[in-house]
């Protein structure tokens, strides 16, 4: 599913915060699905999280709450609510573009 991710700064430093919001295709398979061939359906995230920051490359995800739809066929409603909580730790992978504040200008006179 295509994500994307809202940082409540405008620059690129650590954010504590975070919230995200993902759409696109789920497949069910089995008994979820109420067949064993399965059934695709549209699928919604959203959600955000708390992230205290370690250093430049790793931080300690303190909270991450999720609401989760989707609506497979099944023999009751054909929806399903979700949420989803956890934890964990988020590692970062440095940006290709470089930083403009440490990017050092030469001049030549």
């Amino acid at each position: 599913m295509p994500q994307s991710e809202l940082h409540l700064s405008r620059s690129r430093q650590l954010q504590p915060v975070f919230a995200e919001v993902l759409a696109g295709e789920v497949l069910a398979q089995g008994e979820v699905a109420g067949s064993g061939e399965g059934t695709s359906s549209f699928g919604l995230r959203a959600g955000g999280g708390i992230d205290i920051p370690i250093d430049r490359y790793i931080a300690v995800r303190l909270l991450d709450v999720s609401y989760f739809l989707t609506d497979a066929s099944n023999a009751t409603n054909n929806r399903q609510n979700n949420l989803l909580v956890g934890a964990g730790i988020s590692f970062r992978w440095p940006s290709r573009t470089p930083d403009a504040s440490r990017t050092a200008v030469k001049s030549h006179m």
